[in-house]
């Protein structure tokens, strides 16, 4: 392990994932530099910046506010001074209060303009949301898809087998459904492809589990469930560590989390609505740390198109085969992906052990004025990698 010191954005419960990389591709501001911005920038695939216009960034998954605190000073010089404005959203209502007094407590933070507001709102419904409505487009947008740190650190809330508490993990309180209801409720082979698809299981282990499950209910508390997990799962395996208890539970218990607050509805919906929110030539960053959401994040920024009678959807044939008047290729892709897959460095895993898992990927919304070029955003050229 590093000797050395957490991110000083670290809160109790963690350092944020990959906060220098996730702060790069922000507008620079005064006294900070920011070089994957600067990057964008000289190959004209994102549009200068006006210091005249008041910038506007939003954390879609507030959490615990380490992402959020480390915008709010990079953005703190001229432009938020300016009027500009980090807003930030969350379900957990917990998340929200605590976040908020984090933030307005920070020396960054100015209360004349507010440079920050925050608003309990699932991400999937922020484009309906007062602040959005009010502050929006938004230039910057920040969505880490992880479990904030916080829930998991906090037993009564049910999301970690490392501590015993109520099988719960809902992540809002309107939420109805709990993990207890689906442990204890669904037949075995329905949890068996239930830990398969949302948590990479291999079939034949997920049945052996579901099995295990299944026969010794009823289970209230993750020590039950864990349990059961251990009944039929190795503590350590020789020949590959992903099939000793520790990764299994770790899979079983994401794969009941995703179904309990909907997580893939929700991650499908807010990718339909981010070009609605996302001023043309603002940056999306993604953190992604399960293959289901990274897949559908990567094919989402990859093949989105504007479809020929209005609205956006996953490109075609048709979509593909569509030329201009000269007769060239305009395929009208929605995103200049920059940034496709990049992981945690060395470093930063040894120090926390979140960012093993993360995966980062970037995005311009096409469509500013001089995205047309070559290279640029425009619906001439893919730009980017998947």
């Amino acid at each position: 392990m590093l000797s050395s010191p957490p991110a000083p954005y670290g809160s109790a419960y963690h350092s944020p994932v990959m906060l220098e990389e996730c702060l790069s591709y922000l507008p620079p501001s005064p006294g900070h530099s920011s070089p994957g911005h600067a990057r964008l920038l000289r190959k004209q695939r994102v549009p200068k910046p006006d210091p005249a216009r008041p910038l506007v960034a939003a954390d879609l998954t507030l959490g615990g506010g380490g992402h959020s605190e480390a915008i709010l000073e990079r953005l703190g010089g001229d432009r938020l001074g300016g009027g500009g404005l980090l807003l930030g959203f969350d379900q957990d209502a917990e998340a929200i209060e605590a976040a908020t007094a984090r933030l307005r407590s920070s020396p960054h933070y100015r209360s004349d303009p507010p440079s920050f507001l925050a608003e309990r709102c699932n991400f999937k419904d922020v484009e309906a949301s007062p602040l959005f409505l009010e502050h929006g487009p938004l230039d910057y947008v920040l969505l880490d898809l992880g479990v904030s740190s916080h829930q998991i650190d906090e037993a009564e809330r049910g999301f970690t087998y490392r501590e015993d508490g109520p099988l719960d993990m809902r992540m809002s309180a309107t939420t109805k459904l709990t993990a207890a209801d689906i442990v204890n409720t669904y037949p075995a082979a329905s949890l068996a492809a239930l830990f398969t698809q949302h948590g990479d299981e291999p079939p034949g282990t997920a049945r052996r589990i579901a099995a295990s499950v299944e026969a010794s209910r009823p289970h209230l508390t993750t020590g039950s469930l864990r349990e059961a997990v251990a009944a039929v799962t190795p503590e350590w395996h020789k020949s590959s560590p992903r099939k000793g208890l520790v990764k299994t539970l770790s899979r079983v218990f994401q794969a009941l989390r995703v179904v309990v607050n909907d997580e893939e509805k929700a991650l499908e919906k807010v990718l339909g609505l981010l070009p609605r929110i996302v001023r043309p030539g603002g940056v999306v960053v993604f953190l992604t740390f399960q293959s289901m959401e990274d897949r559908m994040v990567k094919r989402s920024l990859r093949d989105s198109v504007w479809k020929a009678g209005g609205g956006i959807g996953l490109g075609d044939k048709r979509d593909r085969e569509r030329t201009d008047q000269f007769g060239n290729k305009v395929t009208p892709y929605v995103w200049d992906v920059v940034g496709s897959g990049a992981g945690g460095k060395k470093e930063e895993i040894e120090r926390n052990r979140r960012a093993r898992s993360a995966r980062m990927r970037v995005a311009v919304l096409r469509g500013w004025e001089g995205g047309e070029e070559e290279g640029g955003g425009g619906v001439g050229g893919r730009g980017g990698s998947s």
